[in-house]
């Protein structure tokens, strides 16, 4: 039948790339903002950083985009572990002094030390 395709051939067809627009459409129509990370191994200090930021309250993650056949690095792995290990999720503005609904640098060390 035309037009039919298993679910193993379907997962196949999206690239990174498709992947990524469809996401960034869906948090852009829920209100939301996504960052994108364009090849963090060209800068050192955000090597195996995923490639989305997503901040679409309630919901933040950071997602790695592999098509199906892509390798995962041990690096992203690593990162992918920790974002989901993670089930709580801060954000704000951190000064020394904190100006009205902002972190102060020691609330912010004291909230980490926490954890």
């Amino acid at each position: 039948m035309r037009g039919t395709i298993d679910v193993a051939t379907y997962r196949r067809l999206p690239t990174e790339a498709q992947m990524q627009e469809a996401i960034e459409e869906l948090v852009a129509y829920r209100g939301g903002r996504c960052w994108h990370v364009n090849d963090a191994r060209n800068v050192p200090e955000m090597i195996d950083c995923p490639d989305l930021l997503i901040l679409c309250p309630p919901f933040g993650a950071m997602i790695e985009l592999k098509s199906q056949r892509r390798q995962v690095t041990d690096g992203q792995r690593e990162v992918a572990i920790l974002a989901s290990q993670c089930p709580r999720f801060i954000g704000g503005i951190v000064r020394p002094d904190p100006l009205a609904r902002e972190w102060s640098y020691e609330d912010m060390l004291s909230a980490l030390r926490r954890g």
